[in-house]
C-alpha cells in the first residue's frame, strides 16, 4: 500500500491513475489524506486523472466504517469540500449526516447547495431532518426564494425514500406558504394531491 500512495506523487500521469485506481479497490481511512492531497494538487486540465481520484474517494467512503471515521474527524474547508462532493456518490446515512455537518460548518451555494440539501434529506437520520428546516431558516432566513428551493428539495428527499414529511418540516412549509400569500407570489409553490389509501379513484 506505501508503494501505491507513493505512486500518487509520480511524474507520470499514468502511473498517479493507476495508483489511484489500486486505492480504490482497497478502503482505507488512511487512503484518505494522500488522496485529497493528490486531487488538491491535480491539474485540472487532465480530466480523466481528477476523475479516477474524486471516485477513488468516493470507493474510500462506501466502506462503512471508513466513512464512520470521517465523520468523528475535523477537515479543513478544502478536504471537506471535496469529501462532500463525491459524498452525493454514497447512498447511505452516514453520507447524509455528513453532509448536514458540511452545510452547518461551511457556506454552499446555487446547485451544489440544493445538492446537497436534497442528497442529505435522502439518506439523513430521520431525527436529524428537522434541523435541516432550522439550518436554512438561520442562514437563509432573508431569501424566500432560496428557502422554498431547499424545502423542495428536502420534500423530493424525502419522497425518494418513501418517508413522510416531519413535524418540523410540515410547520416550515406551512410558515413559507403564508410568507408567500404575504407577498403575492403564490405561482412559486407548488402544490400537489395524494390519494387516500384505499381511494385510489379520488380526485384529491
Amino acid at each position: 500500500n506505501k508503494l501505491t500512495v507513493a505512486a500518487l506523487t509520480d511524474s507520470d500521469a499514468l502511473v498517479r491513475r493507476c495508483a489511484a485506481e489500486a486505492l480504490g479497490a482497497w478502503p482505507a481511512f488512511e487512503n484518505l489524506r494522500p488522496l485529497l492531497d493528490s486531487l488538491s494538487k491535480a491539474d485540472r486540465a487532465d480530466t480523466h486523472l481528477v476523475y479516477v481520484l474524486r471516485k477513488s474517494l468516493r470507493d474510500q467512503m462506501i466502506e462503512a466504517g471508513v466513512f464512520e471515521r470521517v465523520l468523528s474527524s475535523t477537515w479543513l474547508d478544502a478536504d471537506s469540500r471535496a469529501l462532500a462532493d463525491v459524498a452525493l456518490g454514497v447512498k447511505s446515512t452516514a453520507a447524509g449526516s455528513f453532509l448536514l455537518q458540511h452545510l452547518e460548518r461551511f457556506d454552499e451555494t446555487g446547485e451544489t447547495l440544493v445538492n446537497y440539501v436534497r442528497h442529505a434529506a435522502r439518506f439523513v437520520p430521520p431525527e436529524r431532518v428537522d434541523r435541516m428546516a432550522e439550518l436554512a431558516r438561520g442562514k437563509f432566513a432573508d431569501d424566500l426564494d432560496l428557502q422554498l428551493t431547499l424545502f423542495k428539495s428536502i420534500r423530493e428527499g424525502a419522497a425518494q425514500r418513501g418517508a413522510p414529511l416531519t413535524a418540523g418540516i410540515r410547520a416550515w412549509g406551512g410558515e413559507l406558504a403564508a410568507n408567500l400569500l404575504r407577498t403575492g407570489d403564490t405561482d412559486k409553490f407548488s402544490w400537489f394531491n395524494t390519494p387516500l389509501e384505499g381511494m385510489a379513484n379520488s380526485t384529491n
